[in-house]
């Protein structure tokens, strides 16, 4: 697992998440006997838990197209390989940035029309979400590839809200774990 201070701060926001949105469901990859040990025993967080087992990691300074050519038996893989099949919606990484963009893009392709993927995040401010951009890893971005993730973010934000507001929805994260704990 990946990102700051976690193991523990992952499976933190996991019990959030769980109490905010009642009918999200979480498929959790990595070493579960860990990730157990870290959850403890409350029955209601575990009945919304899928677990899947692994333990390969991707670290940190493992070069993104290596970690496609040689990881598929990582967190990270599985989890984004999860989403390409439908059976997760979105994957949440703190790890290896760089592998999770090169595995995604390779795993799911882009939409007709986009030549590079970007990340979007939505923060919580003082006075409402926002969507924040992240074009770092484009080094040369372009004004048409910036209009094309602006386009694209558009698009998610208006698809989530309104998905966000059916009240039975039922959701399902996929969390992984980087560096297994």
């Amino acid at each position: 697992m990946g990102g700051d201070l976690a193991p523990v701060s992952v499976i933190d926001g996991v019990k959030i998440a769980s109490k905010k949105l009642p009918n999200i469901e979480f498929n959790i990859f990595g070493n579960k006997k860990k990730i157990l040990s870290i959850l403890g025993k409350d029955e209601d967080i575990l009945n919304k838990i899928n677990f899947i087992n692994t333990s390969k990691v991707i670290s940190n300074d493992t070069k993104p197209t290596e970690a496609l050519r040689k990881s598929k038996e990582s967190s990270m893989f599985k989890a984004i390989n999860s989403v390409r099949k439908g059976e997760s919606h979105a994957v949440v990484s703190g790890g290896n940035t760089g592998a999770l963009m090169v595995i995604s893009t390779v795993l799911m392709k882009t939409i007709k029309g986009i030549d590079r993927p970007a990340i979007a995040s939505m923060f919580p401010t003082t006075k409402s979400e926002t969507v924040m951009l992240d074009l770092g890893a484009n080094i040369n971005c372009s004004v048409i590839l910036t209009g094309e993730f602006f386009f694209e973010v558009c698009k998610c934000i208006s698809s989530f809200l309104c998905r966000r507001n059916h009240e039975n929805q039922s959701w399902v994260l996929t969390y992984h774990f980087q560096y297994i704990i």
